[in-house]
């Protein structure tokens, strides 16, 4: 930039929004630049390092920082201090990727050094970006899993939404209504069927029984001597068999109604099916971004 820089900073200042560079500013570059084109390196480094040496830069335009930290650069090569050239280099690269050295104002040596600086700042920033698109990437991935997860939340709040437990209760009178009806109410299906059958068999056999016996009874008035024997012996058989039909069912119909009892369930829970409202039928929009603490999900109904 050399001699136009007074109005190389006019310009920015007034089309690009750079800072306004301070007339001491302005005049204690160009006191480093004079020692630098005179070949005094050792004082130009001096002052450039007042200018742009520490952390912060003491002056604040940032053209003059970055001529600045061009010089400086180039003077520490000239008193073998390549480290702290690389790092000026690096610095200002990394403020303007573009920035370009004039080949007839600086030296071999220094366009190589500070091309070796630009292919390493080059490989860095590709390098952060190749990170940045795969951070991009990962976000991307694990932000359609939490969509996903949340999408699937949601149907199954929706699920227990739409679903709702009714607790019905039981009554001690139906455990003690026969045939099996008190074990039905328990949810004690098998031992229920099994009682049913059992106890309508032996009732059936019982009136069965009764009626034969009756029958042969009621006719034995009726028939000649030679049949009564044959009668009789029907209705003894009848008669026993009866009495153990009845028996039997008696038993059966005891031990349903203890067991009923004995094992009763006071109530039971039922799940029954209700309708949303129509506001909350539609799903939820889920939108997930990538915020200062992580991913951040917004879901709106």
């Amino acid at each position: 930039m050399g001699r136009c820089i007074p109005l190389a900073l006019a310009i920015s200042a007034l089309f690009g929004g750079v800072s306004v560079a301070s007339a001491d500013e302005i005049a204690d570059f160009e006191e480093a630049r004079e020692a630098y084109d005179a070949q005094r390196y050792e004082r130009a480094v001096t002052l450039f390092e007042a200018l742009v040496g520490g952390e912060v830069p003491t002056i604040r335009n940032e053209i003059l920082v970055l001529e600045s930290r061009k010089y400086l650069g180039a003077a520490y090569l000239f008193v073998d201090r390549r480290p702290a050239a690389e790092q000026q280099f690096a610095m200002l690269l990394r403020e303007d990727p573009a920035y370009e050295l004039d080949p007839l104002a600086f030296p071999a040596a220094v366009q190589e050094v500070f091309g070796s600086v630009r292919e390493r700042i080059t490989e860095e920033r590709e390098a952060a970006e190749r990170d940045r698109e795969r951070a991009d990437e990962r976000f991307r991935v694990e932000a359609e899993l939490e969509r996903a997860r949340q999408l699937e939340r949601m149907a199954r709040l929706e699920v227990l939404a739409r679903e709702q437990i009714v607790e019905i209760p039981n009554s001690r009178l139906v455990a003690t209504v026969p045939f099996g009806i008190g074990q039905i109410q328990n949810r004690h299906y098998v031992f229920g069927r099994f009682l049913a059958i059992t106890e309508a068999v032996t009732l059936v056999g019982t009136l069965t029984t009764y009626g034969i016996h009756e029958w042969a009874k009621n006719q034995l008035p009726q028939t000649s001597s030679v049949d009564q024997p044959r009668l009789r012996r029907i209705g003894r058989a009848m008669r026993g068999l009866n009495y153990g039909m009845f028996s039997l069912f008696a038993g059966f119909l005891v031990v349903g109604i203890i067991d009923a009892h004995v094992r009763f369930v006071p109530f039971h829970r039922e799940t029954r099916e209700r309708e949303l409202p129509e506001d909350l039928r539609e799903g939820p929009d889920v939108n997930l971004s990538l915020g200062g603490d992580g991913i951040e999900l917004r879901v709106d109904f």
